[in-house]
Parts: C-alpha cells; structure tokens; sequence
C-alpha cells in the first residue's frame, strides 16, 4: 500500500470516528420498501443497521409491505384495486392485509433476532377512515392520526428497535391499512428523529434521469446529492411523473413538520446506509430544512418549554394563564419557533 492510499484509509477512519461520534444516541427512522425486502442484500442491510445500533445509533423500522399484500391477495384470491395509487382495503381485503403487513415485519425482527438485536412488533398507531374522497370510498384505508410515543421511547432507551407495520387502529379496535411513507414521516416528526431515510427500488436521482430546477446544480458525478425544502418544491413542479416524486413530497412534509435531514437512498446498493451517514458526499439525495430557524406545529414534548417561556409574561399579566391541559386540547392552535444553537445540538424554543 503507497502512502496515498494510506492516507486515504487514515482520512475515511477519521471520518467514521467522527460521525460515529457525532450521531451517538441519535435516532434514525427507516421506511424500507417492499422491494428492498425482497432483495438479496437485505440481509446485508439488516446487519448494518445491527453494527449502527450496537455503536449507539437507535432505530425505526417501517418495513413496507406492499409486495407482500399483492401476494397474499392473490394467493387467497380476494379482489383488490387503487384509485390514484391509493389501494381500497375492503371489508374482505382488510384481515389478509393486515396479515401480509406482520408477515413483514417478522421477517425484519427475525434477521435482527439473528443480529443479536432486540426488536419489537407493536400496535402504537392510532389511525382514522380515510373516507370517501371524490367519490371512492376507500373503506379500510386510513390515515395516521396519533402515534403512542411514549411506549415507543421506553422501549428505545431499553435498547429495542421497534417495527411498525402499516396497520393502525381506531378507537374501536377497527384496522386500517395506511400507507407507510406517511406512517415514517409521522413517525420522525414524533420521535424528534434526527434522520429520516427512504430506501426505494428506484435509481438515484441524476441530471440524466430528471428535470433539473435552474437553481439546482448536481454533484461531480451528476447525482442530485441534496436539495432544500423550496429546491425540492421546484423538482417536483418538474417531474410529477418521476417515480420518487412522492417520497420527496414525504420528504418535504417531513422537513416542514421538524425533521431535520430526510434521504432518499436506492435500497439496492450493498451497504447504502452506512455509505450516506458516514461520507460528506453521500450516495443518495438528501432533503434539509433550515436549521437555524423554523416555525412549526406545536408537539406535546413542546409544552414544559412553552409552559417555561410564557410564565414570565403570565406573572406581568401580559397572558392569560394556561395549564398543560389546555395546551394540550388546543395543540393544533398552536405553533413554535424553534432554533438551532450553533454551540449546541439541542433545539431551543424561542417563542410560542
């Protein structure tokens, strides 16, 4: 080895040690779909993401299922059909989806099993009807809307990996399948994630297989490496027929709701999650926010700073009292500014 190379292996060393570092206790969300399940490096994948929680980074896993419910649905021979990409999960379909969705995710908790990784299958979504829209009733199709992440945290700080399927529940006990990508964006928005990842089936994004925004310049090897909430707004105007225009909609809504850094990785490529956390130049395209400043819905993990910043103001009668009760029957009245410290990683609520 000539002292080039040395210096090359010394330089990527170093930058893993630092990453490393930098991410500890982090939390990663992973939606992982279905195609990627499938693929012959998936157990590779698994196993990278068993090396990056034994060093300290924590996980979500949403394993999308929609290969699976096809299968299952044919096997079984009940009909099934989407309008506009959504599937309408009939009354017959809905006990078989469900059943394809944890035959996922079991396939996920066995190969971290096989890892030496703790994980955990559980029912911690809430979700509603998504109802009847333009006409279709989509029956037992739903939509998030609320995540227990109190019993997701405690099950994080015990060192458990939890898997989501793409199932939730309403206040009955009634299932609904719901889509993953907006299981995941909900998810790390709740979480407070530090990253958000999508691993597709689909190519990277480069300047040969999309429109680029004039403002856009890609990186020397032509891919779209990173794109800003409004530069991700201009991509889409100009390639809504492009495959991963959804997921960068998702990645959008994501950054615009508090998550920080969503990629968009193509799940086919060996070691695709180690290759993005820990390389400035990553392998996929990243979506930012701003992270200096941001004006955002209010979370329930929001209220004790909130409660702490407006007592001085409640003490000069300036504002009316409120207690955590009510803060918490209005959350959806409320936004945030948030901010980042450039001499801390935590984010400080400035104002409410």
């Amino acid at each position: 080895m000539d002292n080039n190379q040395l210096r090359e292996h010394v330089d990527l060393i170093r930058e893993v040690f630092n990453y490393n570092r930098r991410f500890q206790n982090a939390l990663f969300v992973l939606k992982i779909d279905s195609p990627i399940i499938d693929h012959p490096y998936f157990p590779l994948l698994v196993k990278d993401l068993a090396l990056l929680h034994q060093n300290g980074i924590k996980f979500v896993i949403i394993p999308g299922a929609h290969g699976r419910i096809n299968e299952i649905l044919s096997q079984y021979r009940i009909p099934s059909h989407s309008v506009k990409g959504i599937r309408v999960s009939t009354e017959e379909s809905i006990t078989f989806i469900k059943m394809a969705a944890f035959d996922v995710s079991n396939k996920v908790m066995t190969l971290l099993s096989g890892n030496d990784i703790p994980s955990v299958i559980g029912n911690w979504v809430k979700a509603r009807a998504l109802g009847v829209v333009d006409g279709v009733d989509y029956m037992h199709t739903g939509r998030v809307e609320r995540i227990r992440s109190d019993a997701v945290q405690t099950l994080l700080k015990e060192g458990h990996i939890p898997i989501f399927p793409c199932i939730g529940w309403n206040s009955n006990g009634d299932p609904y399948n719901i889509s993953s990508d907006e299981l995941a964006r909900v998810i790390a928005q709740n979480l407070n994630a530090s990253k958000l990842f999508f691993l597709s089936a689909e190519a990277v994004l480069t300047e040969k297989n999309c429109t680029l925004p004039d403002e856009i310049s890609p990186s020397e090897d032509g891919r779209l490496s990173k794109l800003s909430i409004f530069q991700a707004e201009d991509f889409i105007r100009l390639n809504r027929e492009n495959p991963l225009a959804g997921k960068i909609q998702a990645a959008v809504d994501a950054c615009r709701e508090g998550v920080d850094r969503v990629h968009i990785l193509d799940g086919r490529i060996e070691g695709v999650v180690l290759k993005e956390i820990f390389s400035n130049l990553g392998i996929g395209t990243m979506i930012y926010s701003n992270i200096y400043e941001r004006i955002r819905p209010m979370k329930l993990q929001d209220i004790s700073s909130v409660q702490r910043l407006m007592k001085p103001f409640i003490d000069k009668k300036i504002l009316v009292p409120r207690n955590r009760k009510e803060l918490e029957d209005k959350l959806a009245d409320y936004v945030v500014y948030g901010r980042w410290s450039p001499t801390c990683k935590k984010k400080q609520l400035n104002e409410d």
